[in-house]
C-alpha cells in the first residue's frame, strides 16, 4: 500500500517536473526574443514618450512645430 502511494507520488512529481521544464523552455524563447530586440523596443518606447509629451503640450495650448508643410490638415479641409 505504502509502496503504491510512493510510486504514485513519484509519478506525479515526474509529470510536474516535465511540465515545468516545458514551461521554462517556452519562457526562455520569449526572453531570447526580448533580449535580441531590446534596443528596438527601447527606441520605440522613447519615441512614444516623446510623442505623448508633444501631444500633451499641444492639448495644453502650446504652439509646437508639427513639421507639416501645410496647415490644411489641421483645419480638416482636404
Amino acid at each position: 500500500m505504502q509502496l503504491q502511494t510512493s510510486q504514485d507520488k513519484g509519478d506525479a512529481a515526474a509529470q510536474e517536473h516535465a511540465a515545468t521544464v516545458s514551461y521554462l523552455a517556452s519562457v526562455h524563447g520569449e526572453c531570447d526574443w526580448l533580449l535580441a530586440n531590446f534596443d528596438v523596443i527601447k527606441q520605440a518606447r522613447a519615441s512614444e514618450v516623446d510623442a505623448m509629451g508633444r501631444a500633451k503640450a499641444v492639448l495644453s495650448g502650446a504652439k509646437l512645430d508639427l513639421q507639416q508643410t501645410s496647415s490644411r490638415y489641421l483645419r480638416g479641409s482636404l
